[in-house]
């Protein structure tokens, strides 16, 4: 993971200083464009994104890495048997347990690396703009994790930042600078991890594991520079 401490600090100061409501759940967790929250529409299109990669119905258990305030898992669990929610932020949690909580959902804080996955056995799993936050050998890391301890998997990688389309976010003169500063600089992106497609795929050969490449719906805030990875078991 790419400095736990920077990120728990990050989300508590959202977390305390908003007011909880839709809006606020979503500015929480960056679900923004252009400083606006994102709509209605726009999130579903986000929650049918998961429901169809990972095939999920009304029998199913999921689990959601990275699960923040909650909204999501919330919401992808009106859709399925069980959600189990796992975050790094102890604050976000406590938001999620208060407000967005159903009694099929479990949320617990955690660090993604330190999951007993083997102690739930359950296939399908997500984590949605999560991914920026990893580092390359941290994501080689989870799936040998998720391949030992359940075998046969099912792993939807939503919304990750690709590196061959990053100027496409930095798309006015003024993100181009404030881009090319941090690069001069030699400063972590402020988005955290870019990634290269090829990369996920050549390191889940490498694993024995299936991944595909997934394109965004052109109707969502993010399909101009982000893309989404379903990842299986051979």
């Amino acid at each position: 993971m790419i400095k736990n401490d920077s990120i728990k600090e990050y989300y508590k100061k959202n977390a305390v200083s908003l007011n909880n409501n839709m809006d606020d759940f979503l500015q929480q967790v960056g679900k923004t464009y252009l400083g606006k929250t994102i709509s209605n529409d726009v999130f579903e299109k986000i929650i049918k994104s998961i429901k169809l990669s990972l095939k999920l119905d009304s029998t199913e258990q999921v689990i959601d890495l990275g699960c923040a305030n909650g909204l999501v898992t919330s919401e992808i669990s009106k859709h399925v048997n069980n959600v189990i929610g796992y975050d790094l932020s102890d604050d976000l949690i406590k938001i999620a347990n208060k407000y967005n909580k159903n009694s099929n959902v479990l949320y617990f804080t955690q660090d993604i690396l330190n999951i007993k996955f083997k102690k739930h056995n359950i296939k399908k799993i997500y984590m949605y703009e999560v991914l920026q936050h990893f580092e390359y050998k941290s994501l080689r890391e989870l799936l040998i994790k998720l391949k030992s301890e359940l075998g046969d998997f099912t792993f939807f990688i939503g919304s990750v930042p690709d590196q061959e389309r990053i100027i496409n976010f930095y798309n006015t003169n003024e993100r181009k600078r404030f881009l090319f500063k941090d690069i001069l600089e030699n400063k972590k992106n402020h988005l955290g991890n870019w990634w290269y497609k090829e990369h996920i795929l050549l390191l889940s050969e490498e694993l024995e594991l299936k991944a595909s490449i997934i394109e965004q719906d052109d109707k969502l805030h993010t399909a101009h520079y982000r893309f989404d990875v379903l990842i299986e078991k051979v």
